[in-house]
């Protein structure tokens, strides 16, 4: 994942805002998650895959951005070590949840583990041999694209909103999971309802410039806008029901 590049306080807010729609999903997710996946420990890489590969997974990755940018686990969230941005990450994590770890050396994976600990944690799983081990188990790997608003449209987002048709915005990160569960939706009605509405999906750390703009504390943010006023703003996770009802209320 991309390292934080705006202001921390505009990030910490956001950790804090992120907690709203995904407090309700706390207690689901500690029934759901596998219980043969609470192990904890350094583990091989077989094992380790056993345990990330459960879709309730926690995976930090604690390489350099390039590092990372190259090759990741999927759904890993990808943090400097030590850093203030992860240290508030955590906070958003369950400590009931496993914990994966792939980490940049001995060093920095031990104070992950220790603050986790701290926390009160009950599965911690780090990587033994590090992302090389993976690879070398031929485990699959995803690479980050630099992300576009979308690669099919062709209207600026700046422009679109001047114009007399409803224009719809994701603001998101890829660090974000309630953005990453409500991705699916903004991209089914970005496909499916182009005649009446534009929609972008707009990453706050690839275009930091809209975070003061339009005053993102929280994400996930959707805005709506009609000649150059916004309609409707929501922040938090939105069903794709309650997508669709804003747009034809406000097309």
């Amino acid at each position: 994942m991309i390292q934080i590049n705006f202001i921390y306080n505009i990030k910490r807010n956001t950790f804090a805002s992120m907690l709203k729609p995904l407090s309700f999903l706390a207690l689901l997710l500690v029934f759901t998650s596998c219980k043969n996946n609470l192990g904890s420990g350094k583990l091989a890489v077989q094992a380790f895959n056993e345990v990330a590969s459960n879709n309730n997974a926690q995976i930090i990755d604690l390489r350099s951005k390039a590092e990372f940018d190259s090759g990741h686990i999927a759904n890993a969230a990808s943090f400097a070590p030590n850093s203030v941005e992860l240290d508030a990450y955590t906070d958003l994590l369950y400590k009931d949840i496993p914990v994966c770890i792939i980490g940049a050396n001995e060093e920095d994976n031990a104070k992950l583990i220790g603050l986790l600990k701290s926390k009160g944690f009950k599965s911690i799983n780090e990587l033994d041999g590090g992302m090389l081990s993976w690879q070398n188990a031929n485990l699959p790997i995803l690479k980050t694209e630099p992300k576009k608003i979308y690669p099919n449209d062709t209207i600026a987002f700046d422009d679109a909103i001047l114009g007399d048709k409803l224009v719809m915005v994701d603001f998101n990160a890829t660090w974000c999971k309630p953005c990453k569960m409500m991705q699916p939706s903004i991209d089914k009605v970005h496909d499916t309802r182009s005649s009446e509405v534009i929609v972008y999906s707009i990453d706050v750390d690839q275009f930091p410039q809209y975070n003061e703009k339009y005053q993102i504390q929280s994400i996930p943010l959707v805005l709506l806008f009609k000649n150059g006023k916004i309609l409707h703003r929501s922040e938090g996770l939105l069903e794709e029901s309650k997508i669709n009802e804003l747009i034809d209320k406000n097309k």
